[in-house]
């Protein structure tokens, strides 16, 4: 068998272990900055705190129509293990009807891709006497109401969640927030530094 052959055969049995792992938006788990800005994405480096930066773009290499920025949580160990996106904000919505509507398709898109949610919490007024208007209101309030829902990623330790938030009596907006497979690990790191360990 021919060297060439021989060095073929071996990429192609060492490069599935190797393989970044997919992660939304035409990016992949562990990537560092550089290979995410050398896609051609300007990232502006927002903070940087126990091994891990964080960095705000507002265009990836695939994006969703409705989105106005995105963060990317890249680990000094595990490169890139969290994206969070954000969407333009859903105003005159008094009663909040728009934003609950593109939740639900949000939520029926991720249901396809990732099956039905681990968890569902979409609730408003929880112990409180809330009027219709107040929908993003209660929202923005600890307790008072939550519209999310958590779904398992395609590999084993991701979790995708999915929420429409309160900014003003009527007005909203949904963000999508994708952890990888290193993200818990990660968060134990952090959580034990917080800690003092």
């Amino acid at each position: 068998m021919g060297t060439t052959l021989k060095a073929v055969l071996l990429g192609l049995m060492i490069a599935p272990g190797l393989a970044q792992a997919e992660a939304p938006f035409g990016l992949a788990w562990g990537a560092s900055e550089s290979s995410i800005a050398g896609m051609d994405v300007s990232l502006t480096r927002a903070h940087a705190s126990g091994g891990i930066a964080s960095y705000g773009t507002a265009r990836l290499p695939q994006n969703i129509s409705n989105a106005t920025a995105y963060s990317l949580f890249v680990d000094e160990q595990h490169g890139l293990q969290r994206v969070a996106m954000v969407t333009e904000p859903i105003s005159n919505d008094l009663v909040g009807e728009e934003g609950k509507q593109q939740y639900a398709l949000m939520k029926l898109s991720l249901s396809r891709k990732y099956g039905a949610p681990l968890g569902e919490f979409e609730y408003a007024g929880n112990g409180y006497q809330v009027m219709p208007s107040e929908f993003y209101a209660c929202l923005s309030l600890k307790d008072c109401g939550a519209w999310v829902s958590v779904f398992n990623g395609q590999a084993e330790g991701e979790r995708v969640t999915l929420r429409l938030s309160g900014i003003a009596p009527n007005k909203g907006y949904l963000s999508i927030s994708y952890e990888g497979p290193k993200w818990s690990t990660i968060a134990d790191r952090l959580a034990g530094k917080g800690r003092g360990g």
